[in-house]
């Protein structure tokens, strides 16, 4: 193990700069991206909303987004909410557990397909699926007044125009 030649270390000066060039360098390549700032941007407006749908509401996250699925789109299948959503069958799984257990959704076996296990809205549900409706609403009203209603439609279009760029490059990277 010694025969093994070993690269001279070089002065801490020069690999600190080095190290400090690289850093600087991607840092400056990660905040002049525009998908990661619209990441940035995504990821602080969901916490916000969820926090203020957690406030008016009384539900988390994962709760709000399929209560809303199954609300909207009914009768649903937990694959089903997992094509529509961002969230995976085991959360998908572990949420709908708990909202058939607070009696805010059903899970009855589909009368066709004794296989697909069919999930709607109770009564209570309902009541809470508006609550998300109108709190979103509120909220994403609120978001989008930092913008004139000609800057809201630009934006629309802009993102219409990178949406459609993504299908564009992935034949291309």
């Amino acid at each position: 193990m010694d025969d093994i030649p070993r690269p001279l270390p070089r002065p801490k000066e020069e690999s600190d700069a080095a190290a400090d060039e690289s850093r600087t360098r991607g840092l400056e390549a990660l905040e002049h991206s525009i998908p990661y700032k619209l990441y940035k941007l995504a990821l602080r407006g969901s916490a916000a909303k969820s926090a203020h749908i957690k406030k008016t509401v009384g539900l988390a996250i994962d709760e709000w987004k399929v209560l809303l699925l199954i609300g909207t789109f009914a009768p649903l299948s937990t694959k089903e909410v997992a094509e529509r959503s961002t969230l995976d069958k085991v959360r998908i799984s572990r949420t709908t557990d708990r909202l058939v257990k607070a009696g805010l959704i059903t899970a009855a076996r589909d009368g066709s397909d004794g296989r697909k296990i069919e999930l709607r809205l109770t009564r209570r549900g309902r009541t809470k699926y508006q609550g998300v409706v109108a709190s979103l609403t509120a909220w994403d009203g609120a978001f989008v007044e930092a913008l004139s209603a000609r800057e809201r439609q630009q934006l629309d279009d802009m993102l219409q125009a990178l949406d459609a760029r993504i299908d564009a490059l992935a034949t291309r990277f």
